[in-house]
């Protein structure tokens, strides 16, 4: 079998983030054939996976099944709801070594219904793995209609770390608040974008956060439904409180445990439900082995959802920033959702005594990222500068209503909307100058 460096595409997400419509679009913008395959809604269709086949062999069953003359070229083959047949995921190694056709694959709830499935044989390095997340504040400002002039202007000034122009700052904080409310969910930007009207994006959202405990019930075992929905439903009160680290007791009041609700709490997360951010011993690096598994916090993956999850009212004033409503949790979440986007891993720092709280901390090239996120009528960040005296190669960021400044301690202030231009670095590692004196021809 030929080698070839093509691969298929796995497009994972978590339901209503409007994969099918992209995948979709994107496939009949450039290809002349597009096959498409959905093994939820049709299930007949697994059984042109059965039995030990090749690529021409299944793609001469897809014919047949669809009535289409399938040419290599100008083809594309879209397999959806992948995890519900087992034989389709495992074929993706095989079309990749193949090499004539072009693939996508995509999936809701891939983590929960594969793993369910001893027989299926895992293609993963043969796929390339795309995450789909709901819409983000930038794609939220393409659909209200702002110039990529404008928002390429806030990124520069980001990055440069200077002011931004006023009206352009005003104008984003507006919409930032806008896109808190509304959430990223695709069906209700759109709503909102084409109507401005709230009540019936806010419907269209309450339909979504529906759909979810359904798949809940649909998805998962009997013993664990009522576990997963108590969890899902106490993540508001959860991070509203003054310790926002997750309590299993406020889950249950009797007899919560990790070992009752560990699973279920796992269940969100593998569905794109939720975040997990995990405590931190020390904001030192390497991060990852510095993780607490005992004190976390979660996060939902949309803030729109954790608005319908929320009293009607607390839309209008987070909106208005009322300066004695808590609108902490909110925001919070919104950057968690933010940095997930952007490819960081959540994790945060509290010392044990409190004395020392950072929402979030992030590695970066040259030195430890920790974040304060002030969103109310407090805005000492005194942790930040506890941070960069007790822990060297570090660097605080605080994120207010504010523009872009540095003050004199290095600590870095942002307006609020900054966290969702923060990419993962991408560090690029050099070549050994020493190879050629190592080498044979030397």
């Amino acid at each position: 079998m030929r080698k070839t460096s093509k691969k298929c595409l796995l497009v994972k997400g978590c339901r209503q983030v409007g994969k099918t419509y992209s995948i979709l679009e994107f496939a009949e913008r450039n290809y002349q054939t597009v096959i498409y395959l959905n093994f939820e809604k049709n299930p007949r269709d697994k059984e042109i996976f059965e039995g030990d086949l090749d690529v021409g062999t299944i793609m001469e069953r897809i014919a047949l099944r669809t009535g289409k003359s399938i040419t290599p070229e100008g083809t594309i083959l879209i397999l959806d709801e992948i995890g519900y047949c087992a034989e389709a995921y495992s074929s993706l190694k095989w079309f990749t070594q193949d090499g004539r056709y072009d693939v996508i694959a995509s999936g809701s709830l891939l983590g929960i219904l594969l793993n369910k499935k001893d027989d299926a044989l895992s293609p993963m390095g043969f796929v390339e793995v795309c995450e789909m997340h709901p819409m983000d504040f930038e794609e939220f400002l393409w659909s209200m209609g702002v110039s990529q002039r404008h928002i390429d202007h806030v990124r520069d000034a980001i990055e440069r770390e200077t002011p931004i122009d006023r009206f352009v700052l005003n104008s984003f904080n507006d919409l930032f608040r806008r896109h808190l409310i509304v959430g990223g969910m695709p069906e209700a930007v759109n709503e909102y974008s084409r109507t401005k009207d709230y009540p019936k994006t806010r419907k269209i959202l309450e339909d979504i956060m529906s759909q979810l405990k359904d798949d809940v019930a649909k998805y998962s075992s009997k013993p664990n439904r009522i576990k997963i929905l108590q969890c899902l439903e106490s993540i508001p009160s959860q991070l509203a409180k003054e310790n926002d680290i997750f309590q299993y007791g406020d889950v249950e009041k009797a007899n919560a445990s990790s070992r009752k609700f560990g699973s279920a709490l796992g269940w969100l997360e593998n569905a794109g439900v939720a975040h997990r951010s995990k405590n931190l011993l020390e904001p030192r690096v390497p991060l990852s082995v510095n993780e607490r598994e005992d004190s976390f916090k979660m996060f939902m993956c949309d803030t729109g959802l954790l608005m319908t999850m929320m009293d009607y009212g607390d839309a209008y004033t987070l909106y208005s920033r009322d300066p004695f409503c808590n609108n902490g949790a909110v925001m919070e979440c919104a950057i968690a959702i933010a940095l997930v986007a952007n490819g960081q891993t959540l994790r945060f720092f509290r010392n044990r005594d409190s004395t020392m709280e950072l929402d979030f901390v992030l590695p970066d090239t040259e030195h430890i990222v920790g974040i304060e996120v002030k969103s109310g009528r407090k805005k000492r960040s005194s942790s930040l500068l506890k941070m960069q005296r007790t822990y060297g190669n570090s660097r605080g960021v605080k994120l207010a209503d504010g523009n872009i400044s540095v003050d004199e301690n290095g600590t870095l202030h942002l307006p609020l909307f900054a966290c969702c231009f923060m990419k993962e670095p991408r560090p690029e590692i050099p070549a050994p100058d020493y190879l050629d004196s190592l080498s044979d021809n030397s």
